[in-house]
């Protein structure tokens, strides 16, 4: 909605009681309020550019309205494709639905959210992103929508399972020798007891071919 139709609107709830200085101050503070939201989105979009998080913005109903050149770089679309796209174009299919009901409850409640999905690169390779959103508000108090960043962490969760996966394998490795070192241990243990019973049984025979020999008559 434009200055000049919150203009008319506020002279027809009004009932035209509005007088003309009245009316121009009106206009005055609607223009720099428009300004100022004008701003505050280009100071977003500046600093949205040197940077290789992908940035984007949304309008209070949820569209994006805007992706840095980060975002356009990693999806392979221009501006104007990604803004005619609903942005869960390219969410993998099995993440798609998580994304919406949590990306809509977040719009619901006002609330800053955070998703992590699977996004398909330009080259048709999807990439896991971590994606967070935080609402933005007018100089009113009127919720704008949202400004969000989405960060390719794919090698960091490929890192992450090769280490868990590293892990693992150092567990069984200890589990095993573990084993085998028991498993040793027994075997060591049962030939003991079986070389000290053999000891027994020598002595004892050594003690009855002694008893024999005393007896034998010379």
């Amino acid at each position: 909605m434009g200055n000049a139709e919150l203009v008319e609107c506020s002279r027809c709830h009004y009932g035209g009681n509005f007088g003309s200085e009245q009316l121009l101050d009106l206009d005055v503070n609607l223009h720099r309020l428009a300004q100022a939201i004008e701003r505050d989105r280009q100071r977003f979009r500046n600093g949205a550019e040197p940077t290789p998080v992908m940035m984007w913005i949304s309008d209070a109903k949820g569209a994006c309205t805007f992706f840095n050149e980060t975002w356009l770089e990693f999806t392979g679309g221009s501006l104007e494709a990604q803004q005619q796209e609903d942005w869960v174009t390219g969410v993998h299919p099995d993440d798609r639905e998580n994304c919406l009901i949590a990306y809509r409850q977040a719009l619901s409640d006002r609330k800053p959210f955070q998703l992590e999905y699977r996004r398909r690169r330009f080259d048709g390779e999807y990439r896991r992103i971590f994606d967070t959103g935080l609402p933005q508000w007018m100089p009113d108090g009127a919720f704008s929508g949202y400004a969000g960043s989405g960060i390719d962490i794919t090698d960091r969760r490929q890192a992450e399972e090769e280490l868990l996966h590293l892990c693992d394998h150092l567990q069984e490795t200890i589990a095993r020798q573990t084993a085998e070192l028991l498993q040793a241990q027994r075997q060591l243990q049962q030939e003991i007891q079986e070389r000290h019973k053999a000891g027994e049984a020598l002595e004892r025979s050594q003690k009855m071919l002694q008893l024999v020999t005393d007896n034998i008559p010379e």
